[in-house]
């Protein structure tokens, strides 16, 4: 098991431990990002390698170096300016960030030995819209290779 952390929160007493972040902005959605890849096949690719660089120093800057070798459940708050876009078209961008997670060293494969599932939560902020990502360390054991 090899497990670093740094400015994260180690809750104890037999509850998972927790690493968290948080994107600040709206995010695109899955009905943008199809529009995009329709205007040219490069828009779509260029534009999720920026967004994965953005989220990538956004776990540096909030979280420091953390590796993580062990399952975990991922739960996303997605914070929404209003009740217009539809949820799935919302959480579309995990995808972003769960790639983003795994170059940034987080965790090691965003398979299903890593990541046991996810969760989904909305809410509505109209001043700051965001999305909060707890990483759950779910298992006590190192993966095998």
């Amino acid at each position: 098991m090899y497990i670093i952390i740094v400015n994260a929160t180690a809750v104890a007493n037999g509850n998972p431990k927790l690493v968290s972040f948080t994107i600040s902005g709206k995010q695109i959605g899955l009905n943008e990002y199809i529009r995009m890849n329709r205007t040219n096949k490069y828009v779509g690719a260029s534009f999720k390698k920026s967004k994965e660089l953005e989220i990538i120093g956004e776990i540096n800057k909030q979280v420091g170096f953390i590796k993580i070798s062990e399952a975990t459940e991922i739960h996303y708050t997605w914070f929404e300016q209003n009740m217009k876009r539809d949820l799935d078209n919302v959480a579309f961008f995990k995808k972003f960030i769960n790639d983003a997670i795994v170059k940034s060293g987080l965790i090691i494969n965003d398979n299903q030995k890593y990541i046991k599932g996810f969760r989904d939560y909305f809410e509505i902020d109209k001043d700051n819209p965001r999305v909060e990502v707890e990483i759950r360390i779910i298992k006590n054991e190192s993966i095998s290779m």
